[in-house]
This record gives structure tokens, C-alpha cells and sequence, in this order.
């Protein structure tokens, strides 16, 4: 049993765990992590993705394995800080007062000198304490024994780092079995209440429901690479409108603690709406207007309405001559619409975007329309992430730096003072050691045995 208590406070074994979880976390760096599966397996191949997958390495941080090496670590933060801490304490608190002679040779700095002056305890006291020195006093008579300390409680530094890991590991452990992470596709217009699971194997629901009022994206001139793209969401919950946020790169919405990210977006296939022209013997030049998706319009000053009945992105015709779309590219984006004169229906005709000339001209009244652009209709792919441990994992990060601070840049520093009386004068030997910041120690040293000698 001793042993094992001695085995798991080890430094060999923190050691070997930090490789592991560097290791680890290289990988989980250098593999997709928590991307659709399907796309995994195009790109990896049907056997390689099963073996990686039954490793969860798609889903590192998450996985049973990488949760018990954290909880190993832990453990043994744990073991090596109460097999370790006990002694440290005890010299904390009563560190000791007087040393051997050989000991106090091994010390980097030491002065001994005369004291002309009555009994020096007083003058120690001041001396000291100006400099936030603590004494603490042995012997009565001479010789006598005193020790000078201040810093000691920085030893406990590393422990205090050691707290701050356990706390990192403590928040990242609530956050992989209670939180979760997943994506959602929200069309724009479109409501949703729910969203799909990070490993692609359900859906969960938000408890409120999120709609997408608009999405703008801006490119690069010249290039299709999107400069900046943001989404104008609106949060629903009970029927009322409680949020609404422009979603933007690196400045999520935030609600009940799940945040959503803005990390993608892309054409549905759909359509916001078309742009006709209209070619008409009446008139000189041909007449463009835009026509919503879903709502009929009206041409100015004449009784013709327009209506989009369908949208093709990719416009195709199966074996039975039904269209249909081939795909949600726009390769061959045509519209289906009905031209209506005084409430009466007039005729239905396909217009083309590539092929304006398909049709030639339609009705009675020699009317020809062409598709001469559009306005696709996007979607926003939205990150979403709730993590209760994260305040675990940010007050961990804190009380780090706060240990880290205290054991790089504070040291305990300590002198030891033999007083002994003879010849009507008072004899006084000083030593000491700072275990950070020598140089600084050195001259402070100095400087409190030049005013004990009434030399300052």
C-alpha cells in the first residue's frame, strides 16, 4: 500500500502524464475535431476513419480515455502535494532558530562585528521590522539566538499551482460530461428550436428558438473569398422576441450560458427573390422589376401581376419531362412563373438565367420574359457550445498566474543572529540565504549589518 501512495505522488508519473496529454493534444490539434462524419469519412477512407474513430480521436477532448489521464493527473497532483506538504508546513511555521556551525558556514553570506552599543535585541527589532522582517527570539542569556524571516509563506508557490491545475482539470471534467457542443443551419427567415449534436448523431433542443432575420457576406474584390459575413438573429422564447444580436465573427450571442458562434454559411438553393425583364411591343425599353419569393407583383400603371410559382438552382428534366433540380448548385437557376392580367390567369412559363432565349414570346399580347439575375437565398452555420465548467477553468487560471507570480518573482529570505556578550561589548554574527534574487538579498544584507554597526 506504501508503495502505491508513494508510486502515484511520483514525478516520474506527473511527468509522463504531461508528455501523454502533450502528445495527445497534438493530435486533437492536428485531426478535425467534432466535424460531420460523413465528410470525415470521404476524406479518410471507410477503414482508417473506423479505427480512428473507435480511438475518438475525432472527439479527443471528449473521449473516456483523455478524461481519466486528466483524472489521473489530478490524482496525482494530489498525492504528491499531502505526501510533500505536512514537512513543508511545519518549517513554514517554526522554521528553526538556531543552526549548527557547519551549517552556517555553507550560507553565501556572512559578517560578524562588534556591537559598542547596550543590548542589541532593540536595535535588532527596528533594524529588522523597517524591512518587514520577522523576529523570533531563543535564549535568554548569552549567547542568544535570533531569526530574521519574511517571504515564508512563498514557498507554498508551486502548491498553489498545483491547486490551479486541479481546478483547470476540475472545470474542463464538468465541462466535457455536462456541457455540450453542436451546429445548426438556420435559412434565412427561417425559426429553429434545436440543433445537431457535435458527433452527428442526434438532436437536442435549446429550450427557445432561434431565427435568422438576415445574413450579409462581403468578399474580397475580385475573388469569392468572404471578407466578412454576419447574421442578424433574433432570440424566441415563450412566443416573445427576448434578444436580438448581429452575429459576427469572434463576438457570439450569448443566452442562458449557451453561446453561438457565427463559423460558416451558404446558398440553400432557394431564392429571396428574381429580377425580370419584361420585353413588350408597347414599350421601347424593356422593363426590370423584382419579383419577392412568395408574393406577387404588381407592374406599375397596368393590370399584369407576377408570381413565382418554383425555383430551380439547377434546372433539369427527369425521364417523365417533370423538372426538377439536379443539385443545390446554381448551374442552370431557373424560375417558373405565372402572369396574371385583371385577376385572371394568362399563362405559366419557365425563364431561364443562361438561356433568356428559350421561350420566345408568351400570351396573347406578345410578351417575353427573361430571368436576368437573383438574389439566392443563405443560410448561417451557427457553433453552438454551453460549458458550466468554464468559471472552474478561469478561476484555475487565475489562482495560476497568482502561484506562478509568487514562485518566479517572491522568495522567502532568511537570516540567522547570534548575539554574545564579552569585554563590555556585544558581539554579533549574522548569516544568511535567499533562495531567489541573490544579488538584491546581497545588498540588503549589507546595508543591515552597516547600520547595526552604525556605519549607514
Amino acid at each position: 500500500m506504501a508503495g502505491v501512495w508513494k508510486g502515484l505522488g511520483s514525478v516520474r508519473l506527473a511527468l509522463f502524464l504531461f508528455l501523454v496529454l502533450g502528445v495527445s493534444s497534438v493530435i486533437g490539434t492536428l485531426l478535425p475535431q467534432g466535424a460531420d462524419p460523413a465528410l470525415l469519412q470521404q476524406h479518410y477512407g471507410e477503414r482508417t476513419f473506423a479505427l480512428l474513430r473507435f480511438f475518438g480521436l475525432f472527439y479527443l477532448f471528449h473521449s473516456w480515455w483523455f478524461i481519466a489521464i486528466l483524472c489521473l493527473l489530478a490524482i496525482n497532483l494530489l498525492f504528491c502535494s499531502f505526501q510533500r506538504l505536512p514537512s513543508l508546513l511545519k518549517v513554514i511555521s517554526l522554521p528553526p532558530v538556531k543552526i549548527e556551525e557547519r551549517q552556517e558556514k555553507l550560507l553565501p553570506v556572512r559578517s560578524s562585528f562588534a556591537y559598542s552599543g547596550e543590548d542589541p535585541r532593540a536595535r535588532l527589532e527596528e533594524v529588522f521590522r523597517k524591512r518587514g522582517y520577522r523576529l523570533r527570539w531563543e535564549g535568554e542569556k548569552s549567547p542568544a539566538y535570533a531569526l530574521a524571516s519574511k517571504g515564508r509563506w512563498t514557498r507554498l508557490g508551486p502548491y498553489i499551482v498545483h491547486l490551479s491545475v486541479l481546478l483547470v482539470l476540475l472545470g474542463a471534467t464538468i465541462g466535457t460530461l455536462l456541457g455540450f457542443r453542436g451546429y445548426v443551419n438556420i435559412p434565412e427567415g427561417e425559426t429553429v428550436d434545436s440543433f445537431r449534436s457535435q458527433d452527428g448523431k442526434d438532436w437536442r433542443k435549446l429550450g427557445f428558438s432561434l431565427r435568422c432575420d438576415d445574413f450579409e457576406a462581403s468578399y474580397y474584390e475580385g475573388t469569392h473569398r468572404p471578407k466578412e459575413f454576419k447574421s442578424q438573429i433574433t432570440v424566441i422564447e415563450g412566443g416573445k422576441e427576448v434578444l436580438k444580436k448581429a452575429l459576427v465573427v469572434n463576438d457570439p450571442l450569448s443566452y442562458k450560458g449557451i453561446y453561438f458562434y457565427q463559423s460558416s454559411f451558404g446558398q440553400t438553393g432557394g431564392v429571396k427573390s428574381i429580377v425580370l425583364s419584361l420585353e413588350d411591343p408597347s414599350r421601347k425599353e424593356p422593363l426590370h422589376f423584382e419579383v419577392p419569393a412568395g408574393k406577387s407583383f404588381q407592374l406599375e400603371e397596368t393590370d399584369y401581376s407576377i408570381r413565382m410559382l418554383r425555383f430551380f438552382p439547377d434546372f433539369a428534366l427527369d425521364e417523365h419531362f417533370s423538372a426538377f433540380s439536379r443539385s443545390e448548385e446554381f448551374n442552370n437557376p431557373a424560375a417558373e412563373i405565372e402572369i396574371r392580367k385583371g385577376g385572371r390567369s394568362l399563362f405559366r412559363t419557365w425563364v431561364f438565367a443562361r438561356f433568356g432565349e428559350f421561350h420566345g414570346p408568351r400570351g396573347g399580347e406578345n410578351l417575353r420574359f427573361r430571368l436576368s439575375d437573383y438574389k439566392a437565398s443563405e443560410y448561417t452555420g451557427l457553433q453552438v457550445s454551453y460549458d458550466p465548467g468554464i468559471g472552474w477553468v478561469w478561476a484555475g487560471f487565475a489562482l495560476m498566474v497568482l502561484g506562478l507570480g509568487i514562485s518566479l518573482f517572491m522568495a522567502e529570505r532568511r537570516i540567522w543572529v547570534q548575539i554574545s556578550e564579552g569585554e563590555g561589548k556585544w558581539k554579533l554574527q549574522l548569516a544568511g540565504q535567499s533562495r531567489r534574487a541573490k544579488e538584491v538579498f546581497d545588498r540588503e544584507f549589507g546595508t543591515i549589518c552597516r547600520e547595526l554597526e552604525g556605519k549607514a
